[in-house]
Order: structure tokens, then C-alpha cells, then sequence
């Protein structure tokens, strides 16, 4: 648990300061026709490792992983959805400076 107290690091968080990310990928959960869940899972490339960094009701989860594939849904009601934003400048291609978290009281990181 952190000083706060609001939340758990579930793992050992990778030692990425001062490392380029070299891909981004976001996992979305869908119902219906929409996303209500913008970031079910972010992973994340560090050189040629990938990381799956993910959150439950105040805990956060760092794994290393396989490269992401697209998850195989049963039907339209609700399922995953990925979003490969490697191209996304603003991230992919920056260095890590530092990695920082914080929760509300409710327990949401």
C-alpha cells in the first residue's frame, strides 16, 4: 500500500525510467455501442518487451506479456476491443521520466 493508502502495487513495477516506449496498445470493453471502459488494459513496449499494465478497485497490476491480439468476443453485446496507437507520437518514441500513481477515495487508480 502506498503512504496514502489508496492503493496496491500487485508485482514488481518494471524499471522503465529512462527507457523509450516503442509501442501502445489499449484494450477497451464495450457494451452495446459503447466503450465503458476506455483502458481495460494498456500495453506497453519497452524495447522488444512488452508490458500489460492493468487496474482493479485499488490495485494496479504490471506483467510482463506477449504482444497484444485481438480478443475473440462471442457477440455484439459486450466484448474487448484493442487499439494499436503505436503511431501515437506523443507516446511511442518518448522516454520514461518517472511513473507516478494516485486514487481517489473510492478506490479508482
Amino acid at each position: 500500500m502506498n503512504a496514502a493508502g489508496h492503493y496496491y502495487l500487485n508485482s514488481e513495477e518494471p524499471q522503465l525510467v529512462g527507457q523509450r516506449c516503442t509501442g501502445f496498445v489499449l484494450q477497451h470493453f464495450y457494451e452495446g455501442q459503447q466503450i465503458t471502459d476506455q483502458v481495460n488494459v494498456a500495453y506497453l513496449r519497452f524495447s522488444e518487451q512488452w508490458y500489460r499494465l492493468y487496474f482493479e478497485c485499488e490495485t494496479i497490476f504490471w506483467r510482463m506479456s506477449e504482444p497484444p491480439e485481438a480478443a475473440e468476443n462471442s457477440g455484439l453485446a459486450y466484448g474487448l476491443l484493442l487499439n494499436n496507437l503505436s503511431g501515437m507520437e506523443s507516446v511511442v518514441g518518448q522516454t520514461v521520466q518517472a511513473v507516478a500513481y494516485s486514487a481517489s477515495e473510492s478506490g479508482d487508480v
